[in-house]
């Protein structure tokens, strides 16, 4: 089978720009003073994560940007 798994999740690190951060570094301060916009959990001690689906619906439901 040559198919690959698909990961669960993202690691911070790869959708942070998606948020509007700057950098992966902005984005964990957000995470840890609890602004970051969805839930994110630890993976192997020190990977910072979004579910998959919890960033899909996210996105979902803030539906698409007006522009004026």
């Amino acid at each position: 089978m040559s198919e690959e798994l698909e990961m669960p999740w993202f690691e911070v690190g790869v959708v942070y720009d998606y948020f509007g951060y700057v950098n992966r570094r902005a984005a964990l301060r957000a995470i840890r003073v609890g602004t970051f916009p969805c839930p994110t959990y630890i993976l192997s001690g020190r990977k910072r994560v979004v579910d998959r689906q919890v960033f899909h619906d996210f996105f979902r439901q803030k539906g698409p940007k007006q522009v004026s």
